[in-house]
């Protein structure tokens, strides 16, 4: 057999078999077509309006994750901001203490270059 030959007898079958389903399908169909599109019709909507609803919840969800985000974000950006300013204290009152009699002071953080050995 060739595969042309096997092809057509494929679509003629599929063909035969869809028309025999549909017929079956509406002599023995429980309700008219009538009927049948109107429930479709039905279930449709409320399938519809049952997504807008959880799209809606998803949303508040989201929009609430993302508010409770920018809080924690800010608060830790206080907090580190925070101990950036405790440990630059910490220096400059550490570099004070430390520092020789006329050497200067870290009050505007210019700290002296280290000294290089000479070659």
């Amino acid at each position: 057999m060739s595969k042309l030959h096997e092809t057509y007898v494929f679509f003629k079958g599929l063909l035969w078999g869809g028309a025999i389903g549909l017929g079956a399908g509406l002599l023995l169909a429980p309700a008219s077509g009538e009927k049948t599109l109107q429930r479709l019709r039905e279930r449709s909507s409320e399938v519809a309006d049952q997504a807008q609803l959880r799209a809606e919840q998803a949303l508040a969800r989201a929009e609430a994750l993302q508010a409770r985000a920018q809080e924690a974000l800010a608060a830790n950006a206080e907090r580190v901001s925070r101990t950036a300013e405790a440990a630059r204290r910490s220096v400059i009152e550490t570099w004070q203490q430390e520092a020789p009699h006329g050497a200067p002071t870290a009050a505007g953080l210019e700290f002296p270059r280290p000294e290089r050995a000479s070659r």
